[in-house]
């Protein structure tokens, strides 16, 4: 973990980026960022597409946190955050903590500052909580040799809340320039974390900034905590398929072609078996994809020699300034400062250079194009959520009210007597025809006209191609599973579990607004599947001759609004009046509840498509969410 007062410098920035890589830091507590005006926010800039920051971003920040390990995640406590203090819950794998980075600008009254950390202190007691503060302010607490007024105020507030100061005295000032040091960074923790803080070490030739680095490390037992993560995709580019096709057909002929189809329960096995044995088929063919911290692309070996020239000189300078040649190393300093900030700009612009060239023309609407015309999608933090007077503090309350709120449960004791009626009326499927068993040839038409993107795979992390390849290789055991399926009128519990994920709407959107979020959810691609076979029979039904009404043209292939308007001229063409009265009226919902004569599989197949499915906000909390849901 580090924490830094980057002074707004697009070079530290950079450094702190290579730093990300070469010390695998996977927190970052940082004041005066470098930023800039994007639109209607700030945007932070210089420390790769990927990163992921909390931040007050209506407003110029002044202070940030940012997770750098893609295994952890984050969330932005808005209630507590200001542009002088961001608050932010991190969940690492087995362990979650909060932490405040905060920026005590010396021109302000500190008082402002302690009443918000207050806030903090107590809206979090009993939480793990680590806090880096810029405070401007010293203290014999954290090394100063003496204690002025703001620091004495900061002392009595630690102190009020039982909060420790992690700071070790018998290290480097925390801040330096050629006129002095001092010692006003200050890193504070819950004693319900501070036992596990096991290094607090000031890092004198990290960056050229003129606050030095803090490196913080948590020692934090195996499987102690909560938090969960999401599950890790195949790397589908390194697949060996002809290893994946033979691991299928072996494992389809010893554990699929036994299985019968008897009963419903039969039909849920069959297809949780034949998940398991596609995990199986990719993992014996194709690894998986491993989380790397995205290297500099422009750093070179040049800057590090240079960088470490400048730490020497720096390194000279403090050892005294009653040297005679004191001055003479300040000049030299000062020189090869200038030069080292001027490598660091040369390097950065030939490295973009080279990468326009190079992708730039290759694809001209790809990430060059949205970089310049400010439309490159960064990925945004999850803020808590308002729920009524009050607030969510925790990532997985705030991913369980997003369900709430975006997938909420069909409550039957807020029924009306009318739909009382209309629900225990669907109870009994009418007698009808069954539909026809789907054939290979028509599994083999639908699954082809899946793309082959790199979009995310639902929960049972089979893709696309997976899918497509499988098809190919057993294709009579995919299509008995499907029409098992169809004649029991079961929709398999696996196909029915989604990852949720959560789309901010707009940058002008409230974040704290559960509305201004878009659920995007996952579901497995066999389900997919099954799902687009359903529609060919639905078709099938709907599009029969005496089926649909000649003069209904929404939802049908192949007819517009366009072929209504040419069809209204033509009655109005066509009549032998003298006068024409059009009345125009729009029904909310007009297809939503039309009975259709379907096969009692397909009813039944509906009735159960959404009773019993799962929705699990992705890499946030390993509990589903259970939807009850009633097709009416």
């Amino acid at each position: 973990m580090l924490q830094l007062n980057m002074r707004r410098s697009a070079v530290v920035t950079g450094e702190v980026r290579q730093l990300i890589v070469e010390k695998r830091l996977d927190v970052l507590l940082l004041q005066e960022p470098h930023v800039k005006k994007q639109g209607l926010s700030h945007t932070f800039v210089g420390l790769g597409i990927g990163m992921r920051v909390a931040a007050v971003r209506s407003q110029r920040p002044w202070a940030a946190v940012a997770v750098c390990n893609p295994k952890f995640q984050i969330m932005f406590v808005s209630q507590l955050s200001t542009t002088h203090c961001v608050c932010a819950e991190v969940q690492a794998p087995g362990f979650s903590f909060y932490v405040a980075s905060c920026y005590f600008q010396y021109s302000d009254k500190i008082e402002e500052h302690l009443r918000h950390l207050e806030a903090v202190f107590h809206s979090l007691r009993g939480k793990r909580l680590i806090v880096a503060v810029d405070a401007n302010a010293r203290s014999s607490l954290w090394g100063s040799q003496e204690t002025d007024d703001r620091g004495a105020k900061l002392e009595d507030l630690v102190r009020a809340y039982g909060i420790e100061v992690v700071n070790d005295v018998g290290q480097a000032p925390t801040f330096w320039t050629a006129r002095g040091s001092s010692f006003i960074d200050v890193t504070l923790a819950s004693p319900s974390i501070s036992q596990f803080i096991g290094d607090w070490k000031v890092r004198c030739d990290w960056t050229t900034s003129d606050h030095n680095s803090v490196d913080i490390r948590l020692r934090v037992p195996r499987g102690r905590g909560g938090g969960g993560t999401a599950n890790t995709r195949f790397d589908i580019r390194r697949a060996d398929w002809e290893r994946f096709s033979e691991s299928l057909a072996d494992l389809s002929r010893s554990r699929l072609e036994v299985l019968g189809l008897q009963s419903a329960e039969d039909v849920e096995e069959m297809a949780n078996t034949l998940t398991i044995i596609l995990n199986e088929a990719c993992t014996a063919s194709m690894p998986k994809k491993r989380h790397f911290r995205k290297s500099n692309p422009w750093w070179t070996r040049e800057l590090t020699i240079i960088k470490k020239k400048v730490y020497r000189l720096k390194r000279a300078l403090q050892k005294g300034r009653d040297e005679p040649s004191y001055q003479e190393k300040l000049l030299e300093y000062r020189s090869s400062l200038r030069k080292y900030n001027r490598e660091v700009r040369k390097a950065k612009l030939v490295s973009w250079r080279n990468y326009v060239t190079s992708y730039g023309n290759s694809e001209p609407w790809g990430f060059v194009y949205k970089q310049q015309a400010e439309k490159l999608r960064v990925e945004r933090v999850l803020s808590t959520l308002r729920r009524g007077k009050i607030s969510t503090m925790s990532l997985e309350e705030t991913a369980s009210y997003l369900l709430e709120v975006h997938v909420p449960n069909d409550q039957i004791s807020e029924d009306t007597p009318q739909q009382s009626a209309l629900r225990e009326n669907a109870l009994t499927a009418p007698d009808t025809a069954d539909a026809p068993l789907f054939l290979e040839a028509e599994v083999a038409r639908v699954v082809k006209s899946f793309k082959n993107n790199n979009k995310a795979p639902g929960p049972d992390l089979v893709e696309v191609k997976v899918l497509k390849t499988a098809v190919k290789v057993i294709p009579g055991q995919i299509t008995r599973l499907f029409n098992g399926c169809l004649q029991w009128g079961v929709f398999p519990k696996a196909w029915k579990t989604g990852s949720l994920r959560a789309l901010l709407k707009g940058e002008d959107k409230d974040e704290q607004d559960p509305k201004s979020y878009r659920p995007i959810c996952l579901l497995s691609v066999i389900g997919k599947l099954f799902e687009k076979l359903i529609k060919l029979r639905l078709m099938d039904t709907s599009l029969a001759p005496g089926g649909v009404s000649d003069r209904q043209f929404g939802f049908m292939p192949g007819r517009s609004t366009e072929d209504a308007v040419v069809e209204l001229r033509r009655m109005v063409s066509a009549s032998e009046k003298r006068h024409a009265v059009a009345l125009l009226f729009d029904i909310s919902g007009a297809f939503d509840n039309v009975w259709w004569p379907l096969g009692q599989p397909l009813v039944w197949l509906f009735r159960g498509f959404q009773t019993g499915s799962k929705r699990m906000p992705t890499g946030i909390c390993s509990r589903p969410n259970m939807l009850e849901l009633n097709v009416r």
